[in-house]
């Protein structure tokens, strides 16, 4: 391979604006070269199939340029190889050509290339299908990030809107068996409208967070979030989680050290800490106990530490970083017959992620059970 700023023959990495260009005739080369150095386009060369495989595999290029006829290995079997890897199929090729227009070009759309150039070049025509293929894999790639984005958005909402609805519903349940037997007094049923209401009023925060949050992101950034009191969000969704846990005989105890203050997304904080507080209900033995915690944290100077400490069948060491992928649910013991998507800690990963933080897995030090830790720090965006 030749890089065109360098006479060298290594491999380079390409970057996301290179052009690969593969022919195995020096003078077909140096024309393309010339036409695309003097529209300032960045490129290098290879000399045959195998070296052109191999640079891709430096990086990928945004488009290649391949000569059909080569020795060895043609650029048809070239284009194949790389529309048979996940990881290079999207790579645009456009065929070089001298052979006769009609079986050429079925044979390389066949394979996968997007377009074709006959020889010998006209440097506008080059020009024009390079620069349109380039544009359009880039709107073909923003278009794949922004269906990416929205489908975990969906994803996000609909595992974060069970979790309150599953709230609602069980009060609601233990509203009618109260009532059918008769021994409803007026401070518990006030208490179990307080908590439906309280179910009701997270899901429509989550909703507007959502909203409020696109409108944010359009104008502001992050800089139009108000400041969240962590510890007062934690301690919400400890009560919200209150009623699970007593249907297990299970106590939440909840212990702030501190009250730290972040310019946060106050869904991004309910999303973190509920799925964290509702699986160490889900998943903790009967009758024993879960501490929730919030303090400063070790890992960074400042911002805060949030731990859930749960009474559940120990992680094995081996899993404790896969459980946050998705679809990822861990040993068929401690899922047992608890339902479970595989989501909700994957969701936890990726927003932590978001705010450069760390989410972490480990057994207790007494092995009553499984602690799970995030540390967030304070960046620019969260003063």
């Amino acid at each position: 391979m030749i890089e065109n700023d360098s006479p060298v023959l290594k491999a380079p990495r390409l970057g996301n604006n290179t052009i690969l260009v593969v022919d195995d005739e020096p003078r077909n080369l140096q024309l393309v070269g010339e036409i695309l150095r003097r529209d300032g386009l960045k490129f290098i060369f290879a000399t045959n199939g195998a070296d052109a495989l191999q640079a891709v595999k430096e990086e990928i290029p945004a488009l290649i340029l391949l000569d059909v006829m080569m020795p060895q290995m043609s650029g048809i079997a070239v284009c194949k190889t790389l529309k048979e890897d996940s990881v290079t199929e999207e790579i645009p090729v456009i065929f070089l050509t001298a052979m006769s227009e009609g079986q050429d070009a079925v044979e390389g759309f066949a394979a996968g290339a997007v377009d074709y150039v006959r020889k010998p070049f006209i440097r506008e025509e080059l020009l024009a299908r390079v620069h349109t293929h380039m544009e359009l894999a880039a709107t073909q790639a923003h278009m794949r990030n922004l269906y990416q984005q929205k489908t975990e958005l969906i994803t996000t909402l609909a595992h974060d809107v069970k979790n309150p609805m599953a709230g609602v519903a069980g009060l609601a349940s233990a509203l009618k068996d109260e009532m059918n037997a008769g021994a409803l007094d007026m401070d518990e049923l006030r208490l179990i409208l307080d908590l439906m209401e309280d179910s009701a009023t997270g899901m429509l925060e989550l909703v507007d967070g959502v909203l409020n949050e696109e409108r944010a992101t359009v104008s502001n950034g992050t800089k139009d979030l108000p400041l969240q009191d962590v510890a007062s969000v934690a301690d919400h969704l400890v009560k919200m989680n209150a009623l699970q846990a007593r249907q297990k005989s299970i106590k939440i105890r909840f212990m702030p050290e501190t009250h730290p203050q972040m310019r946060v997304s106050r869904r991004m904080l309910t999303e973190m800490f509920d799925n964290l507080i509702s699986n160490a209900v889900k998943y903790s033995k009967a009758s024993t106990y879960i501490e929730v915690r919030v303090g400063a944290p070790r890992k960074f100077q400042s911002g805060f530490r949030f731990e859930v400490a749960d009474g559940a069948p120990l992680i094995a060491e081996e899993l404790q970083n896969s459980i946050f992928e998705k679809y990822k649910m861990g040993a068929q013991d401690l899922v047992g017959r608890n339902s479970s998507h595989g989501i909700g800690l994957s969701i936890v990963k990726r927003l932590v992620d978001l705010l450069d933080g760390r989410v972490t897995c480990s057994n207790q030090a007494d092995g009553r059970g499984n602690l799970f830790c995030i540390e967030i720090p304070v960046t620019d965006s969260t003063l």
